[in-house]
């Protein structure tokens, strides 16, 4: 009997542990930012889901702390801090957010895309949801996100359909 109850007060605890940490946008996005909005979030969206940064190292680390952020710039509309994980190739000026991510799921480092990409650049592809403004509905997306080191950090290249 005195096992089971340790037993069980051990699966408490880890319980009410893993909940307390919930689903927050991880501690490099959340220190020292204040967006300046340019645009009204709307306030019956759900917030997203990060990808966890303890899963990665390296370079790869780089990539999902810049698509955390590329993923916080959608949902709060912040023009700014979506300029911000552009490569200087890629920068375009938008008018304003018609989406945003609920949540990265799935990321592939390993695929080898055909053509292959510039000396520099790297790829993964990105399995994903989200919510576009003017439907009700969340669509599943898959799309390959292109990579390159500039200014001390990864930043977004390209994104593309098709990579085979």
């Amino acid at each position: 009997m005195k096992k089971i109850m340790i037993l069980l007060s051990l699966i408490v605890v880890l319980v009410l542990t893993g909940c307390s940490k919930g689903n927050n946008a991880p501690d490099s996005i959340a220190e020292g930012s204040s967006p300046i909005e340019t645009e009204e979030a709307d306030p019956t969206a759900a917030a997203p889901q990060y990808i966890a940064e303890g899963n990665y190292e390296g370079d790869e680390l780089g990539i999902v702390k810049t698509l955390n952020l590329y993923v916080k710039a959608f949902y709060e509309r912040d023009h700014e801090a979506f300029y911000k994980t552009l490569s200087k190739d890629n920068y375009r000026e938008i008018d304003s957010f018609k989406k945003y991510f609920v949540s990265m799921d799935k990321l592939d480092f390993s695929v080898k895309p055909h053509p292959t990409p510039p000396e520099g650049i790297k790829s993964v592809v990105v399995d994903y949801k989200q919510k576009l403004d003017d439907r009700k509905d969340i669509t599943n997306e898959q799309q390959i996100f292109y990579f390159i080191f500039e200014d001390g950090s990864w930043k977004l290249n390209a994104i593309a359909d098709y990579w085979t």
